[in-house]
């Protein structure tokens, strides 16, 4: 578990500085006033998990330190959405259709509630 640890925060560390070198080039490439930067790392981040889920599950490296490496680490902080994504498509593929609609609605509304939530409480005591 330790080793596993080792593995997430080294991809974690990557995948952060990553996201945030990204959102400056786009920030500066493109227009400041859309979050292009977020929406392309969201796109690449669930392609990415798509592929690398697609063509390593059960290859011994993958299940060793791979996927801590690079889903939970690198991609958990370069893009929680890539997660959720393919989290979602696993229910559907599990013929767990409510359940997969339950839970894509679900997130997306109270994830937007909660933000909605805390920005609003924030902005009463401060």
């Amino acid at each position: 578990m330790l080793v596993n640890l080792g593995w997430v925060a080294l991809g974690g560390a990557l995948g952060a500085a990553s996201r945030f070198l990204l959102q400056r080039l786009a920030h500066l490439w493109l227009d400041a006033g859309y979050p292009w930067g977020t929406f392309g790392i969201n796109v690449v981040g669930c392609f990415a998990i798509g592929c690398l889920i697609g063509a390593s599950v059960n290859q011994p490296w993958f299940e060793s330190y791979g996927r801590a490496l690079l889903v939970i680490g690198f991609l958990g902080a370069f893009t929680t959405f890539s997660t959720f994504s393919i989290e979602t498509i696993n229910l559907f593929e599990q013929s767990r259709i409510f359940s997969a609609i339950l839970y894509a609605g679900g997130t997306t509304v109270m994830c937007l509630f909660a933000a909605w939530l805390g920005l609003r409480m924030a902005e009463a005591i401060y």
